[in-house]
């Protein structure tokens, strides 16, 4: 490490325990809710804060420690300053943190010292939100849990809902105005629950005009959360049905989605003859490995005719180009593709085959290999 750098963590840990040193002699525990704090400038003045608390005595035994990250602009911050040691504010309805420390360069620590809002906790608890912790209000400062946010969800026909929705509604970016489209959209009833999971999983209002256009009006809440998860976007929706028909289901494309049909394995699939591939058939090959490589191999051994099912039997039950070359190599040529499923399904391998045949000393038909090992007789085949 450069001695700049090392200067500089060192004067950043000194001024850390000066400032928490100042804290704790100035307030009790008891009576605020006090810890460290470290950030760092970046890009398009964001300041990227880490506070965190530490409680160690009785009166916290039930909390334990606490620390949270966010991005914030530094012009939500009053009297923030670079270069010295100073003290500076985050300001909101649900209270105010002071922050004392310094920063070097872009990066900076201290302590802070939170100051609750007892006017908004009378706000709060006029509005059904009763015995707000010190806790809670630092949460709804630090994620900007406004007056006008709580009155505004309340307005647009929610209510029994709890503080912790609140926070969370605004640590994942659920605004009054995402309310108001997803509402204008026809999601009268939507719950606050599926709002934060638009969110989460980036349903976006644009995202629901175009994936209607794609799939039709009739898509649930639920729905498009879950395209949003498998990744289908109206263009695959476009795709899937351009190839299908309109008729397709939303179910069947998600499934696609979900097992990797993709057009260009349609498209090879096609090439080796498979022309009429239903969705299922399509879904099933994914689902069990059934790839164009693997039917090109058993064409090559003039299996050029096998059903998209008979394929399937193969992956489900291990019939292999190996397997299928070890009997040729035995004098088993042209087997039956039924027959090769049942050698599978009963156990009789290349090994048993000749281990059988040797003991006969001629060579048994796979009818009658089966049946051997469908009753057990090759036990009495065993070497002593």
């Amino acid at each position: 490490m450069k001695i700049s750098n090392l200067l500089l963590f060192a004067f950043l840990i000194s001024t850390l325990f000066a400032c928490q040193s100042n804290a704790q002699n100035s307030t009790s525990s008891t009576e605020t809710i006090k810890g460290e704090w470290i950030a760092k400038v970046r890009k398009n003045d964001r300041l990227w804060l880490q506070m965190t608390i530490q409680r160690d005595n009785d009166n916290h035994r039930n909390y334990g420690n606490w620390n949270s990250s966010s991005s914030y602009n530094i012009n939500e911050f009053s009297g923030l300053q670079f270069g010295k040691q100073h003290t500076f504010k985050l300001i909101r309805d649900a209270g105010t943190i002071n922050f004392q420390g310094s920063f070097i360069g872009k990066a900076g620590a201290g302590d802070f010292v939170f100051q609750p809002s007892n006017d908004f906790r009378r706000f709060l608890q006029k509005e059904g939100f009763d015995n707000v912790s010190n806790n809670k209000l630092l949460s709804m400062t630090m994620f900007k849990v406004t007056r006008n946010f709580v009155t505004g969800v309340k307005k647009r026909g929610y209510a029994d809902f709890s503080t912790n929705k609140l926070v969370a509604m605004r640590i994942h970016g659920v605004t009054l105005d995402f309310i108001d489209d997803v509402h204008n959209l026809g999601f009268k009833d939507i719950s606050l629950n599926k709002l934060v999971a638009f969110k989460i999983h980036g349903v976006s209002t644009q995202f629901i005009k175009e994936m209607r256009k794609a799939a039709g009006n009739k898509l649930t809440a639920n729905k498009l959360v879950s395209f949003k998860i498998h990744g289908v976007t109206p263009d695959y929706v476009k795709a899937s049905r351009d190839q299908f028909g309109n008729d397709l289901s939303m179910s069947k494309i998600t499934g696609f989605k979900i097992h990797g049909v993709t057009k260009e394995f349609m498209s090879e699939m096609k090439k080796l003859g498979y022309n009429d591939l239903s969705a299922s058939q399509l879904t099933s090959f994914k689902i069990h490995g059934v790839t164009p490589e693997f039917v090109r191999a058993f064409q090559d051994l003039g299996y050029k005719d096998l059903s998209a099912s008979r394929l399937t039997s193969f992956k489900i039950h291990g019939v292999s180009t190996s397997f299928v070359r070890g009997l040729n190599k035995l004098g088993y040529k042209n087997v039956r593709p039924s027959r090769l499923v049942s050698c599978k399904i009963h156990g009789v391998s290349l090994d048993f085959v000749r281990r059988i045949n040797k003991k006969m000393s001629k060579k048994l038909s796979l009818s009658r290999l089966v049946s051997y090992k469908i009753h057990g007789f090759d036990r009495d085949f065993d070497d002593d």
